[in-house]
C-alpha cells in the first residue's frame, strides 16, 4: 500500500523526488482517509486538489525513466544554453 498513490491507486515511483513527497504531504492535509480494498491507505479529495500529485507521479514513473534511458540530463546547465543554441543556428534557420 505504501507504494500506491493514495488518490488513484497507481504505483508510485521507486524513488520519489522531494517535490513529489512535498506534494503528497500538502495534499494529504487537504484530503480525508478513504481506505479501499486494494489500497488501505487511500485518500479522497476533489480532483482539483490531487490532480497535480497524480500528474507528477506519472511523470516520474513513466516519462523521466524514458528520458534517462535516452541520456537526457536531469539538471539543465542554463549557462551553456546560449552557446548550444548559437551552435545550432544553421539548423534552426533551415527549419524556418
Amino acid at each position: 500500500p505504501e507504494t500506491l498513490c493514495p488518490y488513484c491507486d497507481a504505483p508510485l515511483p521507486e524513488s520519489p523526488s522531494p517535490l513529489l513527497l512535498r506534494l503528497l504531504e500538502q495534499t494529504a492535509a487537504k484530503s480525508v482517509r478513504a481506505p479501499r480494498p486494494r489500497n488501505p491507505l487511500g485518500r479522497k479529495a476533489a480532483l482539483g486538489i490531487y490532480v497535480t500529485v497524480c500528474q507528477r507521479h506519472r511523470f516520474e514513473s513513466e516519462v523521466l525513466p524514458e528520458a534517462e534511458k535516452k541520456g537526457w540530463p536531469k539538471d539543465i546547465n542554463w549557462k551553456a544554453i546560449e552557446g548550444r543554441v548559437k551552435n545550432m543556428r544553421e539548423d534552426l534557420q533551415a527549419l524556418l
